[in-house]
Protein backbone atom coordinates (compact mmCIF):
# COMPACT_ATOMS: atom_id res chain seq x y z
CA UNK A 1 0.00 0.00 0.00
CA UNK A 2 2.80 2.43 0.84
CA UNK A 3 4.52 1.84 -2.48
CA UNK A 4 1.36 2.30 -4.51
CA UNK A 5 -0.11 5.16 -2.47
CA UNK A 6 1.12 7.49 0.24
CA UNK A 7 2.02 6.57 3.81
CA UNK A 8 -1.15 8.24 5.14
CA UNK A 9 -3.31 6.02 2.96
CA UNK A 10 -1.45 2.90 4.09
CA UNK A 11 -1.91 3.73 7.77
CA UNK A 12 -5.65 4.24 7.34
CA UNK A 13 -5.91 1.06 5.26
CA UNK A 14 -4.30 -0.94 8.06
CA UNK A 15 -6.63 0.66 10.60
CA UNK A 16 -9.63 -0.22 8.42
CA UNK A 17 -8.36 -3.78 8.12
CA UNK A 18 -8.04 -4.13 11.90
CA UNK A 19 -11.51 -2.62 12.27
CA UNK A 20 -13.07 -5.16 9.91
CA UNK A 21 -11.38 -8.13 11.57
CA UNK A 22 -12.02 -6.93 15.14
CA UNK A 23 -15.73 -6.37 14.48
CA UNK A 24 -16.01 -9.92 13.14
CA UNK A 25 -14.01 -11.48 15.99
CA UNK A 26 -15.96 -9.44 18.56
CA UNK A 27 -19.30 -10.50 17.11
CA UNK A 28 -18.13 -14.11 17.08
CA UNK A 29 -16.97 -13.80 20.71
CA UNK A 30 -20.37 -12.45 21.74
CA UNK A 31 -22.03 -15.39 19.98
CA UNK A 32 -19.74 -17.68 21.98
CA UNK A 33 -21.30 -16.38 25.19
CA UNK A 34 -24.82 -17.22 24.03
CA UNK A 35 -26.38 -20.70 24.12
CA UNK A 36 -25.23 -21.13 20.50
CA UNK A 37 -21.66 -21.77 21.73
CA UNK A 38 -19.94 -21.06 18.42
CA UNK A 39 -16.51 -22.63 17.99
CA UNK A 40 -13.35 -21.30 16.42
CA UNK A 41 -12.33 -23.78 13.77
CA UNK A 42 -10.73 -23.79 10.34
CA UNK A 43 -13.85 -22.32 8.70
CA UNK A 44 -13.64 -19.33 11.04
CA UNK A 45 -10.02 -18.75 10.04
CA UNK A 46 -10.99 -19.04 6.38
CA UNK A 47 -13.75 -16.49 6.95
CA UNK A 48 -11.29 -14.08 8.59
CA UNK A 49 -8.85 -14.46 5.71
CA UNK A 50 -11.68 -13.84 3.25
CA UNK A 51 -12.62 -10.67 5.14
CA UNK A 52 -8.99 -9.54 5.01
CA UNK A 53 -8.94 -10.17 1.25
CA UNK A 54 -12.16 -8.28 0.64
CA UNK A 55 -11.04 -5.40 2.85
CA UNK A 56 -7.67 -4.99 1.14
CA UNK A 57 -9.20 -5.31 -2.32
CA UNK A 58 -11.93 -2.74 -1.66
CA UNK A 59 -9.45 -0.38 0.00
CA UNK A 60 -7.10 -0.49 -2.98
CA UNK A 61 -9.94 0.15 -5.43
CA UNK A 62 -11.34 3.05 -3.38
CA UNK A 63 -7.89 4.62 -2.94
CA UNK A 64 -7.27 4.30 -6.68
CA UNK A 65 -10.53 6.13 -7.40
CA UNK A 66 -9.58 8.82 -4.89
CA UNK A 67 -6.18 9.26 -6.55
CA UNK A 68 -7.75 9.49 -10.02
CA UNK A 69 -10.33 12.04 -8.88
CA UNK A 70 -7.70 14.19 -7.15
CA UNK A 71 -5.68 14.26 -10.37
CA UNK A 72 -8.72 15.19 -12.47
CA UNK A 73 -10.24 17.72 -10.03
CA UNK A 74 -7.53 19.04 -7.71
CA UNK A 75 -9.80 21.76 -6.29
CA UNK A 76 -12.58 19.43 -5.18
CA UNK A 77 -13.04 18.99 -1.42
CA UNK A 78 -11.68 15.71 -0.01
CA UNK A 79 -15.01 14.77 1.59
CA UNK A 80 -16.72 14.91 -1.81
CA UNK A 81 -13.90 12.94 -3.41
CA UNK A 82 -14.09 10.14 -0.83
CA UNK A 83 -17.90 10.05 -1.02
CA UNK A 84 -17.79 9.78 -4.81
CA UNK A 85 -15.12 7.05 -4.67
CA UNK A 86 -17.14 4.95 -2.22
CA UNK A 87 -20.34 5.41 -4.24
CA UNK A 88 -18.58 4.44 -7.47
CA UNK A 89 -17.26 1.20 -5.99
CA UNK A 90 -20.33 0.24 -3.95
CA UNK A 91 -22.10 -1.65 -6.75
CA UNK A 92 -18.91 -3.55 -7.55
CA UNK A 93 -18.43 -4.54 -3.91
CA UNK A 94 -22.04 -5.67 -3.55
CA UNK A 95 -21.79 -7.78 -6.71
CA UNK A 96 -18.59 -9.41 -5.48
CA UNK A 97 -20.12 -10.20 -2.09
CA UNK A 98 -23.29 -11.64 -3.64
CA UNK A 99 -21.22 -13.84 -5.95
CA UNK A 100 -19.30 -15.26 -3.00
CA UNK A 101 -22.51 -15.79 -1.00
CA UNK A 102 -24.16 -17.63 -3.91
CA UNK A 103 -21.09 -19.83 -4.24
CA UNK A 104 -21.09 -20.58 -0.51
CA UNK A 105 -24.80 -21.38 -0.62
CA UNK A 106 -24.21 -23.80 -3.47
CA UNK A 107 -21.30 -25.45 -1.65
CA UNK A 108 -22.98 -25.83 1.73
CA UNK A 109 -26.37 -26.90 0.43
CA UNK A 110 -25.09 -29.53 -1.99
CA UNK A 111 -25.05 -33.27 -1.50
CA UNK A 112 -21.25 -33.31 -1.66
CA UNK A 113 -20.96 -31.88 1.85
CA UNK A 114 -23.22 -34.50 3.36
Amino acid sequence: MTIRFELDYAIFAILALFHDVLITVGFFAILGLTPLRTKVDSLFVVALLTIVGFSVNDTVVIYDRIRETIQLNPGQHINEIVDDAVNQTLTRSINTTLTVLLTLFALFSSEAKR
